[in-house]
C-alpha cells in the first residue's frame, strides 16, 4: 500500500506527532487509544480532514487490522476534525501487566484445560446444532435485544427469534453458525451496512450508548509472542518462550490464570474456546456496579486479561459458534446454575 503524501502544502508532521506515531502498542494496549492519540496529533498539526484520516486508515492496516476495520476504525475518528468526535474515555488508563504475578499464578497452579472441561457441572456435546441458540436463550433469559456479527466489523442487534438467514424472514439463523455476540444486551434494534451509518452521527448499533446494562463480563488473554505487524515482539513473548520450555501449552496457562480470577467476587458461568489461540470466560455481573466491574477488570489486565473487556459492546467469540475459518468454538465449562441466576436488575 503506498503512503500518502503526510507534508500537504508545506505543512509538516511535528516532532510530538511523529514520537507518538513511533510508540506502536502491542496487543493488549489499545490500538484505538494509539489512533484517537495520533489523530489529536494530526489536527494540531493542521494537517486536512482526508489525508489525516487515510494516514490513520494506513497506520491501523500496518498494525494487522484487515482493510475494511482498519477503513471503519479510520474514519469514526473523522468527526475529531469538526469538533465533534468521540468522548475520550474517563476511565484511567490500563494498569501495566504484572509479569512476575503472572508467573506466581501459573507455577502455584496445575491445572490444565482438560481439567477445566472435566470440572464442568454440564457438558454441552459438540455435536448438538442447537446448543449455541439455548445457551443464547440462558444468556438473555427476558427477551433482549442480542447482538451479533459474521465478522468483527459487523453488527446486527435483534431479538434472538427475529434474526434470520433469508431475506424472506422464514428461515431462523442457528447461533451456530455466528462468530461474535456482546455478552451484555441492547438498547434498539438495528444493523451496519458497510458504508451507511446507522443513525445520524452513529455509524453502528455495536456502541456502548447502545447497551441497555451489564450483564456479563467476558475476559480473555490474548497470548501471543508477536504483534499483528508480525515482527514487533510483545510483553507475553519472554513468559510464553519460558513456559514452552517447561512444557505448559498456552491455553493451560490461561485456564490457571482464570482458575486464580475466578476465586474473587464474580461467579463463573462459562468458559468458551475461541477456536484459535484464547480462551473466553464469562462471569455475572448483573447486579455488580460499575465501579466493582472495574475494579475487577483493572486486576485482570495486571494479570495480562485483554483490556478490551472493560469495554460494554465488546465482541466476544460466540459460545459454541464458528470462527470465520469454520472452526467450532467450544464451550469448555458450562455451569447452569450461575446461567439462570444473573438476571438483570430492573431498569
Amino acid at each position: 500500500m503506498p503512503r500518502i503524501n503526510i507534508s500537504p502544502d508545506g505543512k509538516s508532521l511535528s516532532r510530538k506527532t511523529r514520537c507518538v506515531i513511533r510508540k506502536t502498542p502491542v496487543p493488549g494496549e489499545g490500538l484505538n487509544r494509539w489512533l484517537y492519540s495520533i489523530a489529536a496529533c494530526l489536527i494540531k498539526d493542521r494537517i486536512s480532514e482526508d489525508q489525516g484520516v487515510e494516514l490513520l486508515f494506513q497506520l491501523a492496516y500496518e498494525k494487522g487490522r484487515d482493510e475494511r476495520t482498519a477503513r471503519k476504525e479510520a474514519e469514526r475518528l473523522r468527526r475529531l476534525w469538526s469538533g465533534n468526535g468521540p468522548v475520550k474515555s474517563s476511565r484511567p488508563p490500563a494498569p501495566r501487566p504484572n509479569l512476575d504475578k503472572i508467573r506466581e499464578i501459573v507455577s502455584e497452579n496445575r491445572a490444565t484445560v482438560a481439567d477445566l472441561a472435566g470440572r464442568s457441572p454440564i457438558k454441552v456435546d459438540p455435536n448438538d446444532t442447537d446448543a449455541a441458540d439455548n445457551i443464547v436463550d440462558l444468556l438473555f433469559p427476558d427477551g433482549d435485544i442480542i447482538c451479533i456479527g459474521f465478522q468483527h466489523w459487523e453488527a446486527a442487534c435483534y431479538h434472538h427469534r427475529e434474526i434470520f438467514k433469508d431475506d424472506a424472514e422464514t428461515v431462523p439463523l442457528p447461533m451456530c453458525e455466528v462468530a461474535y455476540i456482546v455478552p451484555n444486551p441492547m438498547r434498539e434494534r438495528g444493523h451496519w451496512t458497510s458504508g451507511k451509518q446507522w443513525k445520524e452521527g452513529k455509524p453502528s448499533p455495536r456502541c456502548d450508548a447502545n447497551v441497555l446494562s451489564r450483564r456479563w463480563l467476558c475476559v480473555e488473554w490474548d497470548m501471543s509472542k508477536l504483534s499483528r505487524d508480525g515482527s514487533t515482539p510483545t510483553f507475553w513473548k519472554p513468559i510464553l518462550d519460558e513456559w514452552e520450555s517447561i512444557g505448559i501449552p498456552a491455553k493451560d496457562a490461561q485456564t490457571r490464570l482464570l482458575a486464580h480470577l475466578a476465586t474473587f467476587e464474580f461467579r463463573l458461568a462459562m468458559v468458551v474456546d475461541s477456536g484459535g489461540k484464547s480462551l473466553h470466560s464469562w462471569f455475572a455481573v448483573a447486579h455488580a456496579t460499575e465501579a466493582q466491574i472495574e475494579h475487577f477488570m483493572r486486576y485482570a489486565i495486571s494479570i495480562g486479561a485483554d483490556p478490551a473487556g472493560r469495554v460494554p459492546s465488546q465482541f466476544f467469540r460466540m459460545p459454541h459458534g464458528t470462527r470465520e475459518n469454520g472452526n467450532r468454538q467450544p464451550v469448555l465449562f458450562f455451569n447452569p446454575e450461575v446461567l439462570t441466576n444473573n438476571k438483570r436488575k430492573q431498569q
